[in-house]
């Protein structure tokens, strides 16, 4: 359990699968995305075409467990399944599902910027009666406060301003047992990216998260961001930035701010918000910034 595999080794079993799809059950194509996508490797694009195929053609056999699990590897791989997401049964099936699953299947769409018009208002619906207060154990709390999380986070990544009244309506749910809920880093997180979109935009005639949230809960989000930018700030730059910077310096433009690395995003007063890390940014001569 939790073993890495190299990554020559999985593509061995990844093609043996393949060569075998024609006796693949859903089960199986769900487990082998959810295991190349938790172990970090990557599957080449012709691979992930091919399992996505291959699930849609035994969808009437798949649990729903089977189908959040395999859209959200597909995300960790950058993959749209579009094919699985455009399948009726597909959108029929989520109104059977958890708040776990359901807000797994949006953090995937916001991963992937996909707007997708019919599941993310179905999920919203269902969202709208989940209930922190009516859960029967600590874990259950736990479950459905990153489930409301996961969702007003993918609202702000789609930038689906119109639902933001339902947004605040479940971030409101969370103050009750605040308290209680033991949110984790990446949740505090999420809540802090969303305060600084509403805020940005100026949207629902809200400023930001301030009076759903406590000034002290709000400050428990930003040091969660802040925490979450000091570590990526200490790791070292990929080849691929490096390139990119190395490019942009070629670029055959005066600068008034020369192009830097790992910033953060500033609103509209001027001042940095954290509502992203930009990897380059800069300013040229006549006053147009570039990120």
């Amino acid at each position: 359990m939790g073993q890495q595999l190299p990554p020559p080794q999985v593509q061995q079993l990844v093609d043996a699968l393949v060569t075998k799809l024609h006796l693949a059950t859903p089960q199986n194509v769900s487990n082998m995305l959810w295991a190349v996508a938790t172990m970090r490797q990557q599957l080449l694009p012709k691979q992930l075409l091919r399992l996505e195929q291959t699930l849609v053609g035994v969808l009437p056999g798949a649990t729903l467990q089977n189908l959040t699990n395999a859209v959200w590897a597909c995300a960790k791989q950058r993959y749209l399944p579009e094919q699985l997401l455009s399948t009726p049964l597909f959108g029929s099936r989520l109104a059977a599902a958890q708040p776990q699953g359901l807000s797994n299947i949006a953090w995937a769409l916001a991963q992937l910027g996909h707007r997708d018009e019919k599941i993310m208002p179905s999920i919203l619906q269902q969202a709208q009666h989940w209930n922190v207060s009516g859960a029967a154990s600590s874990s259950s709390i736990a479950g459905i406060s990153q489930a409301i999380c996961n969702v007003c986070w993918s609202i702000a990544v789609l930038d689906l301003q119109q639902h933001v009244p339902v947004l605040c309506q479940l971030a409101a749910s969370l103050t009750t047992h605040w308290s209680s809920l033991s949110l984790a880093p990446e949740a505090l997180l999420q809540l802090y990216q969303v305060h600084t979109w509403l805020q940005d935009f100026q949207l629902g005639g809200v400023q930001g998260l301030q009076g759903i949230l406590t000034e002290q809960r709000l400050q428990q989000c930003r040091e969660a961001w802040m925490t979450s930018h000091e570590v990526r700030r200490r790791q070292s730059v990929t080849g691929f930035q490096q390139s990119l910077y190395s490019a942009v310096l070629q670029l055959p433009i005066q600068w008034s701010e020369l192009p830097a690395m790992e910033q953060l995003s500033r609103g509209r007063d001027g001042q940095e918000d954290g509502a992203l890390l930009i990897d380059i940014t800069a300013r040229t001569a006549e006053g147009v910034l570039l990120a």
